[in-house]
C-alpha cells in the first residue's frame, strides 16, 4: 500500500524563539527492523526517451504549482521537464532559449530574490580550446526563461565550467557562488561573492583561485564550516575551512585522506549517518585515469587518451571475418576519424561493415609527424595493428568498437594506462574530534568505480541510507543501494529493492526526491557519462519507491530575513527517543545544486518536535505530525526597543 495521505500546513508556534546552538545529543535508537521496499521503474511511464550523453540533474518547483520539476545536462544540451502530477513528466524545454554547448553542471537559485528559482548553467570550453560562457536563465514565474546578460564574473568565459554552489561564505546573508571549474595553467576558480552592485571576484583575496575543485560538498560542523574539493583529478578530496582573516586554508584536522596516486575522489557525499548530529563524508573513488583497450563477448572496446610524453598506444587484433565498426573523436561520433590502409581510406558513416580481410586495410600507411588520428592496417602477421596518434591542441582522445562476427585468435596492446582492478569508496565518520574511518566495518567498501552518492532515508526509518551510482571506462557496474541498520552497520540491498540501475550506457548521476509526492523518496538516474561508445547508450533512468514503509515529515522552508533558498538553515527533529539533524545545504549529487523541502522519516512515530535554527540567528519549534507536509516560515527578529 503506498501512503499518499498529505495535509498542508504554515505552522504558527507559540513564538518560542531563542538564540544560539542547540547542541544535538545522540540517542539510543530503537526502531523496529526496516520493512522490505523495492523500486519500480517508471523511466517510460513518465515519459522520458532520451537515450545519450547524460551529465548531471537538479530539481526545483519551477512553475510555483508544489510538485518537484527537472533540468538534465546533457554533455551538449539542457533538457527542462515539468512535472504533471500524474507521474508524468512534460518536456518544456521550449520555455526557454536552450543553446547546444559544452553543458556541464545546473545549480537552482534565486538570483533575482523574487522567490522564483533561476537555473545557472556551468558550460565547459570544449576541451579548453575555446571561450563558453556559463548562463543564467531568468525564471519568469515558471511561464517562460529569459537568458540573462551576465557580467565577466558570472559568465566565466575562459573557465572551463563544472559546476556553481550558492553559499553564503562571508555571512552577510546573501548567496554568493563558488563557480568551479576545471582549472589550468590559463584559468582560476572565480568565488562570486554578492554586493549590492553586483557579483565581484575575491577568489584570489580569500585564497581560493589555484584550488584544484570541479565541485564542492558544504559540510556546516560546530566549530566552523568545511569545504570539501572533488570532481578534478587533482582536487584529491581535501578539506579547506574558512580562517578568521576570511583566507581559504587546509584544515589540519584528523582525516585520512585516500591515497590517490591512481585512484581520485569524484564525489564527496556528506550526511549524518549515526544521528549524532554532525555530518559525516562518503568518498566516491575511481581511477585516475582510464584507458586502453578491452576484449569481451567478441567485441573490442577501447579508448586512447593524447600523451604528452610522446608514448605510442595501440593494439593489435588477429581476427577474420565480417565486423562492423565505430569511432569517437573526443566523445563525439567521428567515423572520419579512423584512417585505413596505406591509403588512408575514411569512413563516411557508422557502423561501417566490412570483412577484416578487406582490402580497404592493405598496407602499413606512412604518418607524418605533425599527422594526427587513429590508423588501423592489416600488418605482416596477418592481424589488424591500430596506432593512436594524438595532440594536446588538436586531438585529445579517441575511441571506438569493433563488433566480430568470430573470435579473435589473439589480441594486445601497448602504451596505455588502463585503470586499477578495483577501487574503494571510503566512509568517514565525525566523532566530533576528526574523521574516523570506518568503510569496511560499515560495508560500504564499494569497489566502484564511481561517479556519484547521496545519503537518503528510503525507507523512512529515521536513518540515512547510501545509494552510489558506479560507472566503468566500458560498461555499467551495477549501482548500490547500502541500508542504514544502526550500530555503525549498513546492508546491501541492491538486488531486493531492484535498485541496480541499467547494464547500458555509464553511470554518472543520481537525484533523490519525491516526484510523486508520496511521502518517500524517489530516484533519477543519468546514465550517458563518457567516454564513447557507452555514453551513447545512456538512458535516463526513473526509480519510484514503492515502499508501504516508515512513516514520514517534509519541510518546505519559506525564509523571510535570511537567503531565500534557506541555505545554512540547521534543522533537527526530535521523535520517538532519537534525533535526526539535516543541514540544509546547496550539493544534491555530482555537480547539481536543487532546491527541494527537507525529508525526514519518522519510522512508526505520530508526532515529534522540529526545531529550525535560522541563518538569521532565529529559532522556531514546532510541533509535528506524521505524514505530514509543512510550510515553515521564518519569523521577523524581535523589536529591539530603543538602546540606551
Amino acid at each position: 500500500m503506498r501512503k499518499r495521505h498529505m495535509s498542508i500546513a504554515d505552522p504558527q508556534p507559540a513564538r518560542l524563539f531563542f538564540t544560539g546552538l542547540l547542541l544535538v545529543a545522540a540517542s539510543g535508537n530503537n526502531a523496529a527492523p526496516a520493512p522490505p521496499f523495492v523500486f519500480s521503474d517508471q523511466t517510460e511511464a513518465a515519459g522520458f526517451t532520451h537515450e545519450g550523453a547524460s551529465f548531471a540533474a537538479a530539481a526545483a518547483d519551477f512553475d510555483g504549482d508544489g510538485w518537484p520539476d527537472l533540468a538534465v545536462s546533457n554533455h551538449g544540451h539542457i533538457l527542462l521537464f515539468r512535472n504533471t502530477q500524474d507521474g508524468r513528466f512534460e518536456n518544456v524545454t521550449n520555455r526557454g532559449v536552450f543553446e547546444r554547448a559544452d553543458t556541464h553542471g545546473l545549480a537552482w537559485v534565486d538570483f533575482n530574490r523574487d522567490g522564483w528559482p533561476d537555473l545557472y548553467v556551468s558550460r565547459g570550453a570544449e576541451l579548453g580550446r575555446r571561450d563558453r560562457a556559463n548562463v543564467l536563465h531568468i525564471n519568469r514565474q515558471g511561464k517562460r526563461f529569459e537568458l540573462a546578460q551576465l557580467g565577466p564574473v558570472l559568465s566565466n568565459a575562459p573557465g572551463r565550467g563544472r559546476s556553481a554552489v550558492p553559499w553564503d561564505v562571508d555571512g552577510d546573508g546573501k548567496l554568493d557562488l563558488f563557480i568551479n571549474n576545471f582549472v589550468n595553467d590559463d584559468n582560476a576558480q572565480i568565488l562570486a561573492i554578492y554586493r549590492p552592485e553586483g557579483f565581484v571576484d575575491l577568489a584570489e583575496q580569500y585564497n581560493w583561485a589555484r584550488v584544484y575543485a570541479s565541485d564542492v560538498t558544504v559540510v556546516p560542523r560546530r566549530g566552523g564550516t568545511l569545504y570539501v574539493t572533488h570532481g578534478h583529478p587533482r582536487a584529491g578530496g581535501r578539506v579547506w575551512r574558512l580562517t578568521r582573516k576570511d583566507k581559504f586554508a587546509p584544515w589540519s584536522g584528523r582525516l585520512s585522506i585516500p591515497k590517490q596516486t591512481e585512484t581520485r575522489a569524484t564525489y564527496v557525499a556528506a550526511g549524518d549517518v549515526d544521528n549524532d548530529g554532525d555530518s559525516d563524508l562518503y568518498y566516491v573513488m575511481r581511477p585516475r585515469s582510464g584507458e586502453g583497450a578491452v576484449l569481451a563477448d567478441q567485441t573490442l572496446r577501447f579508448l586512447f587518451l593524447v600523451s604528452r610524453k610522446g608514448v605510442e598506444k595501440g593494439f593489435q587484433l588477429c581476427a577474420t571475418g565480417k565486423a562492423s565498426l565505430e569511432f569517437w573523436k573526443e566523445g563525439l561520433p567521428e567515423p572520419g576519424i579512423a584512417r585505413l590502409g596505406e591509403r588512408k581510406h575514411r569512413l563516411t558513416h557508422q557502423p561501417w561493415h566490412l570483412s577484416l580481410e578487406s582490402l580497404m586495410f592493405q598496407g602499413e600507411p606512412e604518418i607524418a609527424a605533425d599527422e594526427t588520428g587513429l590508423f588501423l592496417w592489416r600488418d605482416a602477421e596477418g592481424c589488424l595493428t591500430a596506432e593512436f596518434h594524438g595532440s594536446p591542441g588538436e586531438l585529445q582522445s579517441v575511441g571506438g568498437r569493433i563488433r566480430m562476427k568470430q573470435s579473435p585468435e589473439s589480441f594486445e596492446q601497448w602504451g596505455t594506462n588502463p585503470p586499477p582492478a578495483e577501487t574503494r569508496n571510503k566512509l568517514f565518520i565525525d566523532d566530533g574530534d576528526g574523521f574516523l574511518e570506518d568503510s569496511v566495518g560499515a560495508g560500504v567498501d564499494d569497489p566502484g568505480p564511481g561517479n556519484d552518492a547521496v545519503f537518503a532515508d528510503f525507507n523512512n526509518d529515521g536513518r540515512l541510507d547510501l545509494y552510489v551510482v558506479n560507472g566503468g571506462m566500458f560498461g555499467n557496474p551495477t549501482n548500490r543501494l547500502y541500508l542504514n541498520m544502526g550500530s555503525g552497520r549498513f546492508h546491501d540491498v541492491t538486488a531486493s529493492a531492484k535498485a541496480g540501475g541499467y547494464k547500458e550506457g555509464r553511470g554518472a548521476s543520481v537525484l533523490v526526491f519525491d516526484y510523486d509526492l508520496d511521502g518517500d523518496l524517489d530516484m533519477f538516474i543519468t546514465n550517458g557519462f563518457g567516454p564513447s561508445p557507452e555514453r551513447d547508450r545512456g538512458r535516463y533512468q526513473l526509480l519510484r519507491n514503492d515502499s508501504d514503509s516508515g512513516n514520514w515529515l517534509r519541510v518546505q522552508l519559506k525564509p523571510t530575513v535570511s537567503n531565500s533558498m534557506g541555505l545554512g538553515v540547521r534543522l533537527v527533529l526530535q521523535a520517538g527517543g532519537f534525533t535526526q539533524s539535516r543541514p540544509v545545504t546547496a550539493g544534491t549529487g555530482a555537480f547539481a545544486t536543487s532546491w527541494l523541502p527537507v525529508h525526514f522519516g519518522l519510522n512508526e512515530e505520530k508526532t515529534g518536535t522540529l526545531t529550525i535554527h535560522w541563518p538569521s540567528g532565529q529559532t522556531q519549534i514546532i510541533p509535528v505530525k506524521a505524514n505530514t507536509a509543512i510550510v515553515a516560515t521564518e519569523p521577523s527578529p524581535p523589536d529591539s526597543g530603543d538602546i540606551p
